[in-house]
């Protein structure tokens, strides 16, 4: 099985960690999760903008 470069940086398919590395392995977990999370909700912030910006330009040439 090959393994990414992110995996092996991390050690997250590494067979025997220490308990100081898996403390680290779960925090990089679960800050990749937040980032993740946090990008998909700055994804529905922009499309919310956009749509606001529109129904402003509309409302703007109707006026």
């Amino acid at each position: 099985m090959a393994y990414s470069n992110d995996e092996f940086a991390y050690g997250i398919f590494a067979p025997e960690l220490s308990h100081a590395d898996e403390l680290k392995k779960e925090r990089i977990e679960e800050l990749l999760a937040k980032k993740d999370a946090l990008q998909t909700e700055r994804f529905e912030l922009d499309a919310q903008i956009e749509e606001i910006d529109e129904e402003l330009a509309d409302l703007e040439v109707g006026a």
